[in-house]
């Protein structure tokens, strides 16, 4: 995977407009609440090209943006700039484990967007490695593994099998990833995946830096409280 970096890449014609980029983290790992929040929210609409199936999916991290951005100001005006704040004055006030607490959003948006650039990255791999294989269910449950599936209940992993085997194929994923123009019905599918895959791959680079660098500062600041949320 490419080092974080400044992209400058116009990714025309897919769903990775560069609008759509995380920033690169800064050298003193501060990721702006705000910001981060605002990209979140737009690329959680990704999940409307697995089909109807994956809405939980997309539902759940809207729900927790919505959270995070609802506990964003503190009991005494302040409004935290990043994570680590709200969650350190949660824990302080004991309300970090209530349902509306912004760490507990916090904790599982980070855990939803790690299943997100996990799938990302294996369809990036397969495709760079000459894998042709259209289905994509090993990639969403490899990622399912990775991310949700240690933090989920017995339910939750239930749903999650009906959602994996959900899963649409590579050609018609990659086509749904692209934006509708009248030449896209006569586009040759394998030009459309690649097109996909090269923008998905450098939209991949900032996301997964800007993911793991939360979910460190979320495990870092909640110590042996994170597994338990």
């Amino acid at each position: 995977m490419a080092e974080q970096q400044q992209i400058t890449k116009n990714s025309n014609g897919t769903f990775f407009e560069r609008e759509k980029f995380y920033n690169p983290v800064p050298e003193n790992g501060d990721i702006m609440l705000d910001e981060f929040l605002a990209k979140t929210a737009v690329i959680t609409g990704v999940f409307e090209s697995f089909g109807k199936t994956f809405s939980p999916v997309q539902s759940d991290m809207d729900n927790n943006i919505k959270k995070i951005r609802a506990a964003m100001v503190s009991p005494n005006g302040v409004t935290y700039k990043t994570i680590q704040e709200l969650i350190e004055d949660e824990v302080a006030r004991n309300v970090y484990k209530s349902g509306d607490s912004g760490t507990v959003a916090g904790v599982w948006l980070g855990r939803g967007l790690k299943f997100m650039y996990l799938f990302f990255e294996q369809l990036v791999k397969a495709y760079r490695e000459g894998n042709t294989t259209e289905s994509n269910t090993g990639f969403v449950s490899a990622a399912y593994d990775g991310s949700l599936k240690k933090h989920h209940n017995f339910i939750s992993k239930g749903v999650f099998k009906v959602v994996v085997h959900a899963s649409p194929n590579r050609s018609v994923l990659c086509k749904r990833l692209m934006k509708p123009c009248p030449e896209l019905e006569n586009m040759d599918i394998q030009e459309i995946i690649r097109v996909v895959i090269d923008d998905m791959e450098s939209y991949l680079v900032n996301l997964k830096a800007t993911t793991d660098t939360w979910n460190r500062q979320c495990m870092e600041v909640l110590e042996d409280k994170y597994d338990k949320l």
